[in-house]
């Protein structure tokens, strides 16, 4: 893995302005020393820890939400961050730290989602698609799937109709794929996102096509084989979020319930398959 090059002038003039010690030892409540030693046994040699930490730091710093998360919560965070070796960013795409009351959870994007299947030794590729009204898209499942997307005309101003992730396989160049409607994903978002499409600070409203695109890469990550601190993660997010919604409809729940919620979920995004073919 190559180390991560920031080419933003405004985020690596802040990250020069970050005390490290100082900042943090606030933030984390432990000291410095022991917060870089961690991260050093945990991260790859390519990446550098000390630089590592400065950007986590930039990312919370960003936010008072996020300011205000428990301190041994945003260590926790960062050190997932470290054993996933993806640097939370927003400008990368790779991943988030998201407060969850005062909670400071990481959040896998759709580019770190992508960036983890490909680790895999038995994928070649792994990608996900928007398709439009215009577009030639034809596919079919069974025994013999096959997938055809061919962009047509201007997207711009369009609404997708589908979205779909394609896993491509080392043995005999197999493929594998998922798709969801736009309806379906609109299904998922209403359903179980704690942060839906009425909140300001909801990621749905400012990043829709990003957000779609992992509903449906989580569905065919759920096929695939992946690390299993990766799919651990996976898991983590899924009660993290069913945990959220139902706090966010006043109702009280249970570590059961939420489990419940989070299967729910797995099972709409494994289970559900689309007609066998599209024209």
């Amino acid at each position: 893995m190559k180390p991560i090059v920031l080419d933003n002038k405004k985020e690596i003039a802040e990250e020069r302005k970050i005390s490290k010690a100082s900042d943090l030892e606030k933030i984390s409540d432990l000291s410095a020393q022991y917060v870089i030693d961690t991260m050093k046994s945990v991260l790859p040699k390519e990446m550098d820890a000390e630089r590592f930490i400065r950007l986590c730091l930039i990312t919370i710093r960003s936010s008072a939400r996020l300011m205000s998360c428990s301190p041994q919560s945003i260590f926790l965070a960062m050190l997932k961050a470290a054993e996933l070796k993806l640097q939370p960013s927003a400008l990368s795409g790779m991943a988030y730290f998201v407060p969850y009351g005062n909670q400071c959870q990481l959040i896998i994007g759709y580019k770190g989602l992508m960036s983890l299947a490909r680790r895999s030794n038995e994928l070649i590729n792994i990608d996900a698609k928007a398709v439009y009204q215009e577009d030639h898209f034809d596919y079919q499942f069974g025994s013999n799937p096959y997938l055809i997307h061919r962009y047509q005309g201007n997207h711009v101003g369009q609404e997708p109709t589908h979205f779909y992730a394609i896993a491509y396989f080392k043995n005999n160049n197999a493929c594998q794929f998922e798709i969801l409607s736009n309806e379906e994903i609109k299904y998922h978002r209403d359903q179980f996102s704690a942060r839906g499409s009425d909140r300001e600070d909801s990621p749905w409203r400012k990043h829709y096509d990003a957000m779609a695109k992992k509903t449906v890469l989580r569905k065919l990550c759920s096929l695939l084989p992946l690390e299993d601190v990766v799919q651990s993660t996976l898991t983590e997010e899924d009660i993290l979020e069913a945990q959220a919604c139902e706090q966010s409809t006043g109702i009280s729940f249970t570590g059961t319930e939420a489990s419940s919620r989070a299967e729910q979920l797995h099972k709409i995004l494994t289970d559900h398959q689309p007609e066998p073919s599209h024209e």
